[in-house]
């Protein structure tokens, strides 16, 4: 069991969610299953962390947008209005539900690199 006081990045929660998404991929090959694609992966980011510019969310929301604009990763992304939701220190906010389009195509482990030196 990971450490609770352990943070996850966005950055780590996105691969970690790729990673799994591609074990499910291969597991249906290798069962000659038929593999839906493309198949999605969602990361919630509360909309008032962006406002509050919480440099960590912008620099995801950097990367991600230069992540879609180079399609030599193979991945597509969506950002879209979700639920408002009312946040631990009582403020509401809409979720941004940035939704990450994976594929054959797509190029985990040059994102993950990407992702680490950015």
């Amino acid at each position: 069991m990971a450490n609770p006081t352990t943070k996850v990045t966005l950055n780590q929660a996105l691969i970690k969610e790729l990673r799994a998404l591609q074990g499910k991929r291969e597991s249906l090959i290798a069962s000659n299953l038929h593999v839906p694609e493309p198949q999605s992966v969602m990361i919630p980011i509360p909309n008032v962390l962006v406002t509050d510019g919480d440099k960590e969310i912008l620099k995801f929301i950097k990367n991600i947008g230069l992540i879609r604009a180079d399609k030599s990763f193979g991945l597509d992304v969506a950002i879209e209005a979700g639920e408002k939701v009312t946040l631990t220190d009582g403020r509401s906010s809409t979720i941004l539900e940035c939704i990450f389009y994976y594929t054959g195509d797509t190029k985990i482990d040059e994102i993950e690199q990407f992702l680490e030196q950015n």
